[in-house]
């Protein structure tokens, strides 16, 4: 299976390597992770809020 990316200035076409996919993939589930860990702590703010204005 051939694993390239897209030059998004030129549209060329380029083979990635395997140490270098795995780098990307890592990247990007810390990325996905973070942003997940974000969006529970405002959920929790709002559920804080939610709760200071009813008086729990």
């Amino acid at each position: 299976m051939e694993n390239t990316i897209k030059c998004p200035k030129c549209g060329e076409e380029i083979e990635i390597s395997e140490a270098l996919k795995h780098q990307l993939e890592e990247a990007v589930r810390i990325e996905e992770r973070d942003k997940a860990q974000k969006e529970a702590g405002r959920e929790v703010e709002a559920e804080r809020e939610r709760n200071k204005k009813l008086g729990r």
